[in-house]
């Protein structure tokens, strides 16, 4: 699937974060342009966080209280966000590439273009998320949850989706044949028109209480 990637300027200002934020917390504006490297967030109380055209290599995101997030035309470069929650914003051309994003939740969040590549997702969840041609490639998907989300475009390659969770949200078009499936949790409605391995058939069979005898 063909994403548009982060259009990302070619002379990014090197920031430091906490001041970043703050400043843009006091006046209200986006905070462009900027490469954060080996930085870390905390302790953030605002009503939006808002970033564009921003690069964060090595950077670590604690839990903080912000109401809505938006990202866009950004790239995350080997960042740890475990438990990290982006409410009710919008990730637009955004990559996270071998980030750490264990129990980060997604809430009410409008996701287009967004590629997660190498990371790692167990215990990840994406709640009433509107999911437009966004990709999971190599990723850790354990125990991680999609519940009552709206996808068009969703892909899903190479990923560890044992004992995942799929609630309300339908995957039709979905190809899951290259991701294991132990564990899956989900319902038929949800699982109708997606592609699956021959291989795969015991585990998604056992979803319904049908047992394969081979």
């Amino acid at each position: 699937m063909t994403l548009k990637p982060p259009a990302l300027p070619s002379d990014l200002a090197t920031m430091t974060l906490e001041e970043a934020v703050l400043s843009a917390v006091e006046t209200e504006e986006t905070v462009s342009g900027a490469l954060f490297e080996g930085d870390a967030l905390s302790g953030v109380d605002a009503a939006m966080l808002d970033f564009s055209r921003c690069v964060f290599h090595r950077v670590r995101f604690e839990p903080c209280e912000v109401d809505r997030v938006h990202f866009s035309d950004c790239r995350f470069e080997a960042c740890d966000l475990s438990g990290f929650q982006f409410r009710e914003g919008t990730l637009n051309r955004v990559a996270f590439d071998n980030c750490r994003t264990s129990g980060a939740l997604f809430s009410r969040m409008c996701l287009r273009d967004a590629r997660f590549e190498r990371c790692q997702l167990n215990y990840a969840s994406f709640v009433d998320c509107k999911l437009q041609a966004v990709a999971f490639e190599d990723c850790q998907m354990a125990h991680a949850l999609l519940h009552g989300c709206r996808q068009k475009g969703l892909a899903l390659d190479r990923c560890e989706l044992t004992q995942a969770e799929f609630i309300e949200t339908r995957l039709e078009g979905v190809d899951l044949s290259s991701c294991p499936l132990e564990g899956l949790r989900t319902s038929q409605s949800c699982l109708a028109g997606t592609t699956v391995d021959l291989s795969q058939a015991p585990a998604v069979l056992a979803l319904f209480g049908i047992r394969v005898r081979l």
